[in-house]
């Protein structure tokens, strides 16, 4: 690494599979228990690009924003931090912000620069624009989409020392984005009419977001003591505050008040809060202590719901089987636990516990300096955690980002197929070797069912032939074809799905046998209404699909003075009205 504090951490590297982990990373030291199906994996690795001290690009001198570097060209105080909103995942490296696509697999998208250390991010509620705040002051926002910079002013917080953390909520139809400083100051961002705005802000108008903070306003607020960090409570309307001083309990201090609430805690309980984490309903709400006390409250009623020790723990998050869960044990607790022993070579373990037993179900060993993302709410897209490499020399020249996922890639891709996530499954499957066919089958089934639907159009039936045309079972695209050839209400449709089963050789004699005379009921059906045909359920199709009425069918012509119609009928399936004709006593 240069010996320059300019070092641009700007490339990444993809493609790293389960197969390769301790190959390229070496031997993992995990704990799983017996029904556990977790495992770790390596997603992407971010590390110092080669003459990035040279690239000045969207990063503007600023002599503030430097990192102090060694003798051996490390980085001193490398800062690292990352938020991820469940669709969107944003590392920060020093001055380098990275974003990457975690909705759909993972994918990297762009690297920004900025002109001084990145000290916060959260992203806004419900759309893909990053906060971002800096060392120097500047507080600034990225679309993820437009791959821009949008807005960027100083902060006016009265506060001279460096902002220290960001968070974002949205409080009645505005959204807040609260900063805190190292010197225990706070401010808040308010984006009026910010609900209203958001279903624009969804699509990527960016002018709609233009409208939203040409009205921004900026609030110092004030206190009688100092803020680590504040978090914004949208289910109480109000501030949660962790007070600097380890004596001092958190606070709740409602929005458009000067008063603050402390909040009880028990007798001889730890009263400082190392962090805070709420489930994605706001249900409950969960504090870590520093000295490792956990206390889990309801969020509603201000009630605690249990406390428990946790020896060493020092960061926590929140895994969740449900996002609208109003169940404790649908949640996993994930514990960023520091090493107790006496061996400073072991770095602290990143756990999985159950609720509110706190059973260890999965444990592995990680690189001191390991950043822990706390907005991890989905079981399905895993854990994620940002893990430093060091070189020979001790220095920090390699962040892996990592994963804790489920160790079973079947039981996923079964899940995958029952949340109709087809596009996802099937990519899935190809990374893991899992059979496609189970993919495609099942996709088939659900794309009939959505073809008979009142909003089927031509795009689901393209995709609907296309998957089919992946199914290698001859004999299951024989009965799919006969299947759709009764069901579906288009000729067009119906006809394309006929003549596509001649160019499959299924080896079911019944089954050919039947789509021979669904092709030749079809053909009847035309030649009987002509081009005008419906194929609505309430129509006729179904019988002569089905033919099993011509009699009846023939009778009822002949009733409505559709002689000749009747007289076509009679000619194509003479021999079958007579046999049935004569099996009648009457």
């Amino acid at each position: 690494m240069s010996k320059r504090s300019a070092s641009r951490w700007t490339k990444v590297e993809l493609g790293f599979v389960d197969a390769d982990e301790t190959a390229n990373f070496g031997t993992r030291h995990e704990f799983s228990a017996p029904d556990s199906l977790y495992q770790i994996q390596t997603l992407a690795c971010i590390s110092p690009s080669e003459g990035a001290e040279d690239d000045k690009e969207n990063k503007p001198s600023d002599k503030s924003g430097e990192e102090p570097v060694d003798s051996n060209g490390c980085d001193e105080g490398l800062r690292v931090v990352a938020e991820c909103n469940g669709k969107l995942l944003a590392v920060a490296v020093n001055a380098d912000v990275s974003i990457f696509d975690v909705s759909f697999m993972f994918r990297f998208q762009f690297v920004t620069a900025f002109d001084s250390t990145v000290t916060g991010l959260c992203w806004l509620p419900d759309v893909d624009i990053l906060a971002v705040g800096c060392s120097n002051g500047y507080f600034s926002f990225i679309s993820a989409s437009k791959e821009s910079i949008l807005y960027r002013k100083r902060l006016q917080s009265g506060s001279s020392k460096p902002l220290t953390s960001l968070t974002s909520s949205l409080i009645g139809r505005d959204c807040v984005v609260a900063a805190t400083f190292a010197d225990g100051k706070r401010c808040a961002l308010f984006l009026p009419d910010y609900a209203d705005a958001l279903k624009a802000l969804k699509t990527n108008n960016m002018q709609a977001f233009k409208q939203v903070i040409a009205n921004i306003r900026m609030e110092a607020c004030s206190a009688d003591f100092g803020i680590q960090s504040a978090h914004l409570m949208s289910s109480w309307n109000s501030w949660l505050l962790l007070p600097t001083s380890p004596k001092r309990p958190p606070y709740i201090a409602p929005f458009g008040s000067e008063t603050v609430e402390a909040l009880l805690l028990a007798s001889g309980e730890d009263s400082s809060a190392r962090c805070i984490r709420a489930s994605s309903n706001g249900r409950f709400l969960f504090l870590l202590g520093t000295s490792g006390q956990l206390s889990v409250w309801d969020a509603w009623t201000h009630l605690p719901i249990f406390r428990r020790m946790i020896a060493n723990a020092i960061d926590m998050a929140l895994l969740q089987t449900d996002r609208a869960t109003y169940a404790l044990t649908d949640i996993r607790l994930i514990l960023l636990v520091a090493n107790g022993g006496n061996d400073e070579n072991t770095g602290p373990t990143v756990e999985i516990r159950t609720l509110p037993s706190l059973d260890v179900v999965y444990s592995v060993v990680v690189n001191q300096g390991t950043t822990l993302i706390a907005n991890t709410v989905d079981e399905e897209d895993g854990i994620v955690i940002v893990e430093p490499e060091k070189n020979e020399l001790g220095c920090v020249d390699n962040l892996r980002i990592r994963t804790v996922v489920e160790a079973q890639p079947d039981m996923k891709l079964i899940r995958l197929l029952n949340k109709c996530r087809f596009q996802q499954a099937e990519l899935f499957a190809k990374q893991f070797g899992l059979d496609l066919q189970i993919v495609y089958k099942t996709q088939l089934n659900f794309l009939l069912d959505e073809l008979q639907g009142p909003n089927a159009e031509q795009q689901h039936f393209d995709a609907f032939m296309k998957c089919l045309a992946s199914v290698q079972d001859d004999d299951l695209v024989g009965d799919t074809c006969l299947a759709g050839g009764t069901l579906l209400t288009r000729f067009d449709w119906i006809a394309a799905l006929l003549n596509y089963s001649d160019t499959r050789k299924s080896a079911d004699a019944d089954t050919l046998e039947q789509l021979t005379r669904l092709k030749y009921n079809l053909a009847t059906f035309r030649l009987v209404f002509g081009a005008q045909a419906s194929f609505d359920r309430d129509g006729r199709w179904f019988d002569f699909a089905a033919g099993l009425t011509w009699p009846d069918i023939v009778v009822d012509f002949i009733a409505r003075g559709k002689l000749p119609e009747a007289r076509l009928i009679w000619a194509r399936y003479q021999l079958i009205i007579g046999r049935r004709l004569g099996e009648q006593e009457d």
